[in-house]
């Protein structure tokens, strides 16, 4: 019988809501989710958006804090998985 590669601490997930306050501009946010997210989707948002990461972005991303930015001004709801 194989093991599996996953553990539980690989399902947590957080919805976290950020504030753009400027465009394109690093946006750092707390999550719960105890470790290092793998990626994050976006479950809706106040004005037309986009989210995305620089590579900067992704370093500066912790167990404890997700960096995003986003294309407009605005508040959007993230899920970080």
């Amino acid at each position: 019988m194989t093991q599996p590669t996953q553990s539980l601490a690989d399902l947590r997930r957080d919805i976290v809501t950020v504030h753009y306050e400027k465009a394109d501009t690093a946006t750092p946010v707390k999550h719960k989710i105890g470790r290092k997210p793998v990626g994050f989707v976006k479950i809706n948002q106040s004005v037309a958006m986009s989210i995305y990461q620089t590579a900067e972005d992704a370093n500066a991303t912790t167990d404890e804090v997700l960096v995003t930015r986003s294309t407009a001004t605005g508040t959007a709801k993230i899920e970080v998985i």
